[in-house]
């Protein structure tokens, strides 16, 4: 039998069970989870999508994973919080803009890189200054990349944002 103290704490404990399992799931929060679970998986996390869930819904790190993957969750659900807030603002954005969402996603995996013509800052968003290869893909040449964001941005400031207008 239980006492009357523990019956009252059964009853809340069903009552709360009650809210949280009869309520519609948070689409939106469950939308931004999932984007951070395949962003981290593209950059080479080993965490499954519960381990994000679990890890951004109450804290819980993956267990017998390296746990700079929970690092990298953290970061980048951060930058695209951080994105999403941006954007409602209707912010304009910047090269420093777009530099400080870098450093967000490379926060805790960021490094240091001394390369034979010059140092970089990879959690601070500062440019790379080495090729960047992804399987069979190259990606730009680091020299250009200064010239290609500044495109970017007018490309997103004029055209993307303010379309001609057409016949």
């Amino acid at each position: 039998m239980i006492n009357e103290k523990q019956r009252k704490i059964l009853l809340e404990v069903v009552k709360q069970y009650n809210r949280l399992y009869k309520s519609e799931p948070d689409l939106k929060k469950y939308s931004e989870y999932a984007i951070t679970y395949h962003s981290t998986a593209i950059e080479g996390s080993t965490l499954t999508e519960n381990e994000v869930i679990e890890l951004l819904d109450i804290g819980k790190p993956a267990q017998k994973r390296e746990f700079i993957y929970n690092l990298m969750v953290f970061d980048h659900h951060n930058a695209l919080l951080y994105t999403i807030e941006t954007a409602k603002r209707k912010e304009k954005i910047t090269e420093k803009q777009i530099q400080n969402i870098s450093a967000m996603v490379m926060k805790n995996t960021g490094s240091q890189y001394n390369t034979p013509v010059g140092g970089f800052d990879a959690g601070k968003g500062e440019y790379r200054l080495v090729g960047v290869h992804a399987g069979k893909r190259t990606f730009p040449d680091y020299r250009k990349v200064p010239n290609l964001m500044k495109k970017l941005i007018e490309y997103i400031d004029g055209d993307l944002l303010y379309p001609s207008p057409t016949d």
